[in-house]
């Protein structure tokens, strides 16, 4: 079952890699792009903004490819555990986390690069996020649940129940909310991370998956697969979020591709 999700994860991703060969691949870069070698079936990738290091989850390979920004070069490639799926940073201690497919999440030193701790958190966990105000890492896992670790010790303090199969996870450092998308249940689930508890879940269309926070205005946006849709969720501060659906893809234009136009929607 883990590597199931896992490999599912990597699809939802649109990753290409999972499924074809190297050799089929052109290997040159997009105008304007930096074509960079990092290892077999990349998954997931996150950045620390205060070193400009990029961490890059491989899942074929159990590693995790640290990348220096700026010179745009491979500077190490550390062990991660098995299947590693979801990373994340904490850019004020500088500990990056990654979630692996034997059920734990792993915290590696970002001056190391070496292994600093791990906790057992769940199921097949995937999606990671961090709360840099709180020191706090939220992992969401398939028994249902999203695991509260804390970053200075990395062991596990709270485990909030969400919703069925939850993928990926989402922080608004402003208000200390976890916002999880249910990929199997439709929602997405409102923890305050500040209390470990839920708040409220939202209805979003069918199949909810990627997830993204905008800190500055308390805006949330969500990719949902059912509809090829976007949706908004609000965060009122002083109240329970709300949310809608802002685009979709554009039907039966035979000059584009499936899904490659949006729309507004009224």
């Amino acid at each position: 079952m883990a590597r199931v999700r896992h490999t599912c994860f990597a699809a939802l991703l649109g990753v290409l890699a999972l499924v074809t060969p190297a050799s089929d691949r052109a290997p040159a870069a997009a105008p304007g792009a930096v074509a960079i070698a990092a290892g077999r079936q990349p998954v997931s990738v996150a950045v620390n903004s205060r070193t400009h290091r990029v961490y890059v989850a491989n899942q074929a390979d159990h590693t995790v490819s640290v990348l220096d920004g700026t010179a745009h070069a491979v500077l190490v490639t550390v062990p991660a555990g098995k299947h590693p799926a979801g990373v994340a940073v904490n850019p004020r201690t500088n500990r990056v986390y990654v979630t692996n497919s034997d059920d734990v999440v792993t915290a590696l030193d970002g001056d190391s690069n070496a292994e600093v701790g791990w906790a057992v958190v769940g199921a097949d966990p995937i999606g990671v996020a961090v709360d840099a105000g709180l020191n706090r890492v939220y992992v969401a896992t398939l028994d249902g649940t999203v695991a509260v670790v804390d970053g200075s010790t990395t062991s596990v303090v709270a485990t909030v129940p969400v919703g069925r199969d939850p993928a990926l996870a989402a922080v608004d450092s402003a208000t200390h909310r976890v916002y999880v998308t249910n990929y199997k249940d439709d929602t997405v689930s409102v923890l305050d991370g500040a209390t470990n508890r839920l708040l409220t879940t939202l209805a979003i269309g069918s199949y909810p998956a990627g997830i993204a926070v905008d800190p500055a205005t308390s805006r949330i946006y969500v990719t949902e697969l059912g509809d090829n849709a976007l949706w908004l969720i609000q965060d009122h501060r002083l109240g329970l979020p709300t949310a809608r659906m802002i685009a979709r893809a554009a039907p039966g234009d035979p000059s584009l591709l499936p899904g490659q136009t949006i729309c507004p929607c009224r």
